[in-house]
């Protein structure tokens, strides 16, 4: 009973909490874009005070040089590539209505459980690093032909 009152609960606040996320996903973007220009005018306060502090140690010191700082470049910002794509995907998680029901089921997962036939599955493992141990890779090897042992007992492996 309780599940099925937070359920209505959550089936009533779902479209408020839908609209919430847009309006957010919405703001967000001019105020990541302000903060990218923000950024990208101290990087440029950054250079200016760096060319005065070299230019005048290139004065005091006219036989040791420095040579001056490189620009910080032009202004970019992807504050707002992507905002149809994150706007389609809060729709996308909105239209699946099939996601949470008001309905508790009261059998197991492992009762209702079918395999519906072979999966190939490939797994491909690339060492980056040494792998320590009494063995190393042969222990390794050793684990994961444990799993795939422990898979086939129950059935899931051909």
């Amino acid at each position: 009973p309780v599940f099925q009152v937070i359920s209505g609960i959550m089936m009533a606040f779902s479209p408020i909490l839908l609209l919430v996320a847009k309006a957010f996903t919405i703001l967000m973007s001019p105020l990541q874009y302000v903060a990218d220009l923000l950024s990208w005018l101290g990087s440029w306060v950054q250079y200016l005070g760096s060319v005065i502090a070299t230019a005048a140690y290139n004065l005091v010191h006219p036989f040791r040089k420095k040579s001056y700082a490189s620009s910080p470049g032009s202004f970019s910002s992807d504050a707002f590539s992507g905002l149809g794509d994150r706007l389609a995907n809060i729709d996308a998680i909105a239209d699946q209505g099939s996601v949470a029901t008001d309905a508790v089921s009261t059998t197991t997962a492992v009762g209702n459980a079918g395999y519906q036939g072979a999966t190939q599955v490939t797994i491909n493992i690339y060492q980056q690093a040494p792998v320590v141990g009494s063995d190393g890779m042969r222990a390794f090897a050793r684990m994961i032909r444990g799993e795939f042992e422990r898979l086939d007992y129950y059935g899931v492996t051909t």
